[in-house]
């Protein structure tokens, strides 16, 4: 027998607070506009958003690279090769699996890798099963793990 999921009262979805009501499309995800033109992030914008958490930063890298490398904090992990399975999926069993709230495709998404590639790949995925405001992080693992770095000494 699979495992079971929990109840369905148990899925937490946020409600809007007044704080960032009229900025939001979605409860829980206020909208950012970003400052880069076209579809990509810099890395201080990056910074910036993962701070304020007011997009779903999706980092499409493998579960054997996250442990070896590590993870950056804020982002959920969905594999490059879930990501067309996981965006369509039922929302209850999205959060169940990916321990995150599902995006809705309304809300902006930001997607990171290691240094990019594949980042455009799942950028590109996403508009095609409709989500209209996506970004990538070129810089992925690799600049941001630089940066912490340097901010750390």
């Amino acid at each position: 027998m699979g495992k079971q999921l929990p109840p369905r009262e148990h899925h937490l979805i946020p409600k809007a607070t007044n704080l960032f009501a009229s900025s939001q499309l979605v409860p829980g995800f206020p909208v950012r506009h970003f400052s880069s033109t076209g579809t990509s992030v810099s890395l201080a914008e990056f910074l910036q958003l993962l701070k304020e958490k007011c997009v779903c930063v999706i980092d499409v890298r493998e579960h054997a690279e996250l442990k070896k490398d590590g993870e950056i904090p804020g982002c959920v992990s969905v594999p490059i090769g879930d990501l067309p399975k996981a965006l369509v999926m039922d929302p209850y069993l999205f959060e169940h699996r990916y321990k995150a709230r599902m995006p809705r495709k309304q809300v902006q998404i930001v997607f990171t890798c290691l240094a990019g590639i594949r980042g455009k790949t799942a950028m590109e995925t996403a508009r095609s099963l409709g989500y209209r405001y996506v970004s990538i992080y070129k810089g992925g693992w690799k600049e941001w793990a630089l940066a912490a770095e340097k901010t750390n000494r």
